[in-house]
């Protein structure tokens, strides 16, 4: 369906069996999503990203390292109204393929930082004061 390259190699999205996924060069999926239903987790690890939720149902804040296709930003948006997602994701065309080939809506609740997850953390941070 898609490839393409960047200072990091390769990204490839590929269609097959109802299955988008995206990959970096390896048969390993780094993302996935069922076509029929993409509202859906399909990736047991990204199913299991979500037990944090037992310990905490209604998070605020949320600051997830790494897009990939952006299905687990897309499902915590519609599943948690009240939160607002920070991504912080290395690769810029990432970004862009999640938008555009994985549904990733524009939503003013997820910032993505194209950054290293260590960059973004040694930004001085926003003071909010009352």
């Amino acid at each position: 369906m898609h490839v393409s390259r960047d200072e990091d190699g390769p990204i490839e999205v590929v269609d097959e069996d109802g299955v988008r996924a995206m990959h970096f060069g390896t048969s390993s999926r780094q993302s996935a999503m069922n076509l029929a239903d993409p509202e859906q987790l399909e990736l047991s690890y990204t199913r299991a990203m979500l037990s944090a939720l037992l310990f905490h149902d209604s998070p605020r804040r949320i600051l997830m390292v790494g897009l990939g296709g952006g299905s687990l930003a897309k499902y915590l948006l519609r599943q948690l109204p009240e939160a607002r997602i920070d991504v912080a994701e290395k690769r810029a065309n990432v970004v862009k393929i999640a938008h555009g080939w994985f549904g990733l809506p524009e939503d003013p609740r997820l910032d993505i930082h194209v950054a290293t997850a260590w960059r973004l953390s040694t930004k001085p941070r926003r003071t909010v004061t009352t």
